[in-house]
């Protein structure tokens, strides 16, 4: 299936393998939709009436690169510009956002990722910050989820910047305190530092253990808002404070010494603007056809694939199927065998020696007559057989065998014969035997 040439695979079969819901076409149309996904499959089944394949192919997949379709471009409001979990593990500093433009920055040592949320791990002062996506204008719409405890002995507080560009200029919800911790919004723009205004007192109720709190910070027009554990207050922004934050590009945290809080599900929101795109073609993949020739007939012994040689088998196959025994009757083993390998024998006279013969053992029949029997003694030989002549043995009827009634509920109960055709049970005949040639011819094919 690696080759960059056509590829084809025939069959020689009975009515086991003769329709789309059986296991030949099954086994293969699948096998290349999971794992020969770049190679372009094309199917022909023999026709009965009137004796020949149909006149065109049924395509399974072209393995063309899928179109994709123009986009007018333009401005999205609202975009998610940067995203974090924080639930990996190791130091923050040096590690990627889930969602933004690469790596946090900042002193190493202070914060770090315990798989589930953002923890304090040094007691150096320290700023961290985060790129993000790049937004069009300067609105946008931070939060994140804070774990703030009221019960200290000192300042444990910090500081969450919505927006931030360098140490001189970011949008901030700041915290201070101890046991009773005051909440303000401040705007620092060419280093002149303003608090805006400071939310209610107990916003952060005092006295109180380590709690999670949503911080939220957002920019509309000239409008800023921040929200702290459900309290609110709004400020206006000037044109030049606009112009600014228009400029940052980064989120961030300010870690004070000694500090103890906590954060997870770090979210940051944006307009985003795309330039127009042109729609792209399908791309057909460079591999050639393969093509997969159904040369089973319901009633048929192998003589009649043998009868048809030169219009079944117009190509050279580089894996032919074998799946015949259900219509031998009470045949020995040796007669079976020595038709199959009359058939082969042909084959190989017909093109060369080397094709590849992969031999499919057939579930038994439970009609409790001589062809029971005889199908049974069939493919003991048959597994002999193909080990002596180094052909791929596919163990279907060892599949059947192992259930604990020998495999009679995975076939017809009307003829005792035919395996159940594959549907969404989990366990049907065809199903069973198509997993197992499909286990063969993925092994044969060279990629896993």
């Amino acid at each position: 299936m690696r080759a960059m040439r056509s590829v084809v695979i025939a069959s020689a079969g009975d009515s086991t393998g003769d329709y789309a819901d059986e296991f030949y076409e099954t086994a293969l149309k699948e096998l290349f939709a999971e794992h020969w996904p770049d190679r372009p499959a094309r199917l022909l089944r023999w026709q009965k009436t009137p004796d020949a394949y149909p006149s065109d192919f049924t395509i399974w997949q072209t393995a063309e690169s899928p179109a994709t379709p123009g986009t007018p471009g333009g401005t999205v409001p609202n975009t998610l510009i940067g995203y974090d979990s924080f639930a990996r593990t190791g130091p923050l500093v040096g590690s990627a956002l889930d969602t933004g433009a690469g790596a946090w920055t900042g002193t190493t040592g202070v914060l770090s990722t315990d798989g589930d949320r953002l923890v304090t791990t040094g007691a150096s002062s320290a700023i961290v910050a985060a790129p993000l996506a790049a937004r069009s204008g300067a609105d946008f719409a931070a939060s994140c989820t804070m774990r703030i405890a009221s019960n200290n002995a000192s300042n444990k507080q910090t500081k969450f910047y919505g927006v931030r560009k360098d140490a001189s200029n970011d949008l901030e919800i700041a915290l201070a305190g101890s046991t009773s911790v005051a909440v303000t919004v401040v705007k620092r723009i060419a280093g002149t530092a303003t608090v805006l205004g400071t939310l209610p007192a107990n916003t952060i109720p005092s006295g109180q253990p380590a709690a999670d709190y949503v911080f939220a910070l957002s920019l509309s027009g000239t409008t800023l808002t921040a929200t702290v554990n459900g309290q609110s207050m709004s400020f206006e922004l000037t044109g030049g404070d606009l112009a600014a934050v228009e400029a940052m590009t980064t989120v961030g945290f300010n870690s004070p010494a000694d500090p103890t809080w906590q954060a997870e599900t770090l979210e940051v929101r944006g307009a985003v603007t795309t330039a127009p795109s042109d729609p792209t073609p399908a791309v057909p993949s460079p591999l050639p056809w393969a093509t997969v020739y159904n040369g089973m007939i319901a009633g048929s012994t192998i003589a009649s694939q043998l009868a048809r040689i030169d219009a079944m088998y117009p190509e050279r196959p580089d894996v032919l199927v074998v799946n015949h025994g259900q219509n031998y009757g009470a045949d020995t083993g040796a007669a079976f065998l020595a038709a199959v390998d009359g058939f082969v024998s042909a084959m190989h006279a017909k093109y060369d020696d080397q094709i590849p013969v992969v031999v499919c053992s057939q579930n038994p029949r439970f009609t409790g007559d001589a062809n029971e029997v005889g199908q049974r003694a069939r493919m003991a030989a048959l597994r002999a057989h193909a080990r002596e002549r180094d052909w791929v043995y596919v163990p279907t009827f060892e599949a059947f065998a192992a259930r604990a009634d020998g495999g009679k509920s995975l076939v017809n109960a009307g003829d005792n014969v035919h395996p159940l055709p594959v549907s969404g049970a989990a366990d049907r005949g065809a199903r069973r035997q198509a997993d197992v040639l499909k286990r063969e011819l993925l092994a044969l094919s060279g990629r896993p």
